[in-house]
């Protein structure tokens, strides 16, 4: 039971982990990413310029202040090459590409059919820590679904997320109401 709990808090803590999208060296068009410097302890103004692929500023921001010298900032282009300057010269080179809408789609539907499929099997063998992994991991699709993959806004958001979350919770009630039962057919 100890190693389920600690299963399930792992889960749960999962969504937050994965809605950090760090920019990579490619990035999807129009895609919010956060950009993290390196210790940076020679600069005077702490700011970065992205240039296009012809050399021109195109951005020029001072940049968010984390802690222990470490800066943050968010990059969302349009499609293309940039190259990020920050103002200790160091530089970074991203490639926005065009939107993989399906991709992410696809990704979204096969982690969905493992959380069902963990119920479902849940649900074939009588074992309540099945049903309640497949609602953890349903609850762990509902952010990377909305956040990550930015595949929805503003009210949709909000009913997507709904939706998962309530699908998650009648899993937890299965769960419960199989150990309720198999607790009360032991006792009689």
């Amino acid at each position: 039971m100890k190693k389920a709990i600690l299963l399930l808090i792992t889960l749960l803590i999962l969504p937050s982990a994965l809605s950090l999208d760090l920019c990579g060296d490619t990035v999807n068009i129009n895609t919010s990413c956060f950009m993290v410097t390196p210790t940076l302890t020679t600069c005077s103004n702490y700011e970065y310029r992205i240039l296009n692929a012809t050399g021109s500023v195109i951005e020029a921001k001072n940049m968010t202040y984390i802690g222990n010298n470490i800066y943050n900032f968010t990059f969302i282009k349009d499609e293309g090459e940039y190259l990020v300057l920050l103002c200790d010269g160091t530089t970074k080179e991203i490639q926005v590409e065009g939107d993989t809408m399906l991709n992410d789609l696809l990704i979204v539907f096969l982690l969905l059919v493992v959380g069902l499929g963990f119920a479902i099997f849940g649900e074939i063998v009588r074992n309540t820590v099945f049903h309640i992994f497949g609602a953890v991991w349903l609850f762990a699709v509902a952010p990377l679904m909305t956040t990550k993959l930015s595949l929805l806004s503003g009210f949709m958001e909000y009913l997507s997320i709904g939706f998962f979350v309530l699908i998650g919770m009648v899993l937890v009630a299965i769960a419960l109401d199989e150990k309720h039962k198999n607790k009360l057919s032991q006792e009689g």
